[in-house]
This record gives structure tokens, sequence and C-alpha cells, in this order.
């Protein structure tokens, strides 16, 4: 449990910058909220052992934009869970959904829940965040090595 409040505690120092440039931006010059869903690896695998993971996700955003516009983009990320078990995660993923990159992205899963905040690249500043459900395709005590995702974001710039 000290690794996971330590993991916790490392995340959320990454992830407020993001929260910060993305909060006083009311006024957002372009903004898309999105559905997600789609499904991913995880190596060596979780058990009930914590240890380091590599993770990937590949999925469907379904967004509509600032405008009003629809569009469906594909999804893809890969990075690290710090010190996954069953139980719990915490880690760093990059990857781009559709035209939208998303170069550093903070993640904290526990159970089947897991909240994403992303900061993005460009000027005027980016940044993104969800809160997605996490379902695995295996049975404890099998190795957990890969699972579904499904959940909702929002990505927006600063005016």
């Amino acid at each position: 449990m000290k690794k996971f409040f330590r993991a916790v505690a490392i995340a959320t120092a990454i992830a407020s910058p993001a929260i910060v440039a993305i909060a006083p931006s009311a006024q957002a010059a372009n903004a898309d909220v999105a559905v997600i869903t789609g499904a991913g690896t995880i190596s060596p695998g979780l058990t009930a052992v914590p240890t380091p993971q590599s993770v990937s996700f590949n999925g469907n955003a379904l967004t509509v934009g600032t405008n009003g516009v629809a569009a469906n983009y594909g999804c893809s990320f890969n990075g690290n869970d710090l010190d996954g078990s069953y139980a719990e995660g915490a880690g760093l993923v990059s990857g781009s959904c559709g035209p939208i990159s998303l170069p550093l992205c903070v993640f904290i899963r526990v159970g089947g829940v897991v909240p994403v905040v992303c900061a993005g690249t460009g000027s005027p500043l980016k940044a993104a965040g969800g809160v997605f459900a996490f379902v695995p395709n295996q049975t404890p005590p099998s190795a957990i090595t890969s699972y579904t995702l499904a959940g909702a974001a929002a990505y927006a710039d600063a005016p």
C-alpha cells in the first residue's frame, strides 16, 4: 500500500500542471467530449504481487466537438504501470486519438476504475481527462494480460 500512495503522489505531481492549464479555460477555443472504448494488453501481467508492467491500448473515440460536429477517431496509447497488481496501479502513457496528440498521460487504477489526466502539445495549451471502466479478460489467480476499457473523456484548448 505504501508504494501505491507514493505512485499516487507522483501521478498527482505530474498531472497537476495539466489540470491547471485547462481549469482557467472556461471559454476554450476548441473543446471535444468523447466516448472511448477499446482493448489493451499488459505485460508481463497483473498478479497479486505488484510488478512494473508495460501497457498498451487501442480503441475508438466517438467525439462531439465545439461546433457540434461528430467524428470517429482511432486511439492508440503505450506506456508503463509503475507497480501494478490485481488491485491497483498507476503509471504514464502517451499516444493519440485521431488528430489529438497526448504525449503525457497519468493514470491511476483502483480496482476497475481508471481516471486519466493528459497534457497535450502545441499552442495554445491543451489538456484532456476522463474516467474509464477497466474490465480484465482473465480471472485471478491467472495473470491479467489483456483488458477492455470504456469511458468518457474531454479535451480542450485554452483560448
